[in-house]
């Protein structure tokens, strides 16, 4: 459990960090020129360049595997670690990925005294290292907000979901579940989420895994969109705002103002102005 607490303070400390200003270059859409629909939906915006995207992360976690016979033995728990390499496919309302990982899989348990396993208690400590294949869709609830369904299979052997843990039967588990995702974008898109998971094949027990993982995501190479123009962003450190700061001059600059006539005075405001006579011309 002290691992993951440490897990999940440094996901809590890699959300808050705040990056510098960035300045988008994008074009921005005039008014009355295109659909008004795609000048006012985020989704327009948010999806700049490819819809395609690869993402890497850390997973980390509670596991508890139920008991078959509570005469016998005892339930197990404990942690699983582990990574996952995804290949994510954007549209306006939903996401679409699939993928693999692997996860590192410790779990323990105390047998009551008298049992089949030992005749005074003992304890049972299961490690299971085992490579997965995962998929998952969900629905996107605004622009930050990602929830729907999500599946693993094992592609090795979990002896804790064994009937007799000591067997070295191959017990490839199945797992469905949800998973929920908070996911923003800087200069790439980043993802805090959890997960629950349960088999629906390959064991009797019953099994719950819940786990948290931090995510980052990156451009699929050689896979491009010429519907959407892609978006660049410059980052703005302080240090180029103070050099901007210093170079505006601190005083207006010297202009050559035209000379004008000096006004009238009243005097001469009132000063009748001759008019020729006929007899005159």
């Amino acid at each position: 459990m002290k691992m993951l607490r440490v897990f999940l303070f440094s996901l809590l400390f890699l959300s808050q960090v705040q990056a510098a200003p960035l300045r988008s270059w994008k074009t921005p859409v005039p008014p009355g020129s295109g659909s008004t629909r795609e000048s006012s939906d985020w989704r327009f915006h948010d999806q700049a360049g490819s819809p395609w995207r690869i993402l890497v992360g850390a997973d980390a976690g509670y596991v508890t595997y139920g008991s078959l016979n509570a005469a016998n033995e005892g339930s197990k728990s404990g942690y699983a670690l582990g990574g996952r390499l995804l290949v994510a496919y954007y549209w306006y309302s939903m996401v679409a990925e699939a993928g693999g990982g692997g996860a590192f899989i410790s779990v323990k348990g105390q047998n009551p005294a008298g049992s089949i396993l030992c005749a005074s208690g003992c304890t049972d400590s299961i490690l299971t290292k085992i490579p997965f294949l995962d998929a998952s869709i969900r629905y996107r609830f605004g622009r930050y907000l990602q929830f729907g369904p999500g599946f693993q299979y094992n592609l090795g052997s979990d002896f804790a979901l064994n009937t007799d843990v000591n067997s070295g039967r191959s017990n490839q588990g199945m797992h469905v579940g949800v998973q929920v995702v908070h996911e923003w974008e800087r200069e790439r898109k980043f993802r805090l989420g959890a997960r629950w998971l349960t088999p629906i094949s390959g064991t009797d027990r019953s099994v719950h895994q819940i786990q948290a993982f931090f995510q980052m995501a990156f451009d699929l190479p050689f896979v491009g969109s010429t519907s959407r123009p892609k978006r660049t962003l410059e980052q703005v450190s302080e240090e180029d705002l103070d050099r901007a700061a210093y170079s505006t001059p601190k005083s207006s600059l010297p202009m050559s103002i035209p000379e004008t006539e000096p006004p009238k005075t009243s005097e001469e405001a009132l000063e009748p102005v001759p008019v020729p006579t006929p007899a005159e011309e």
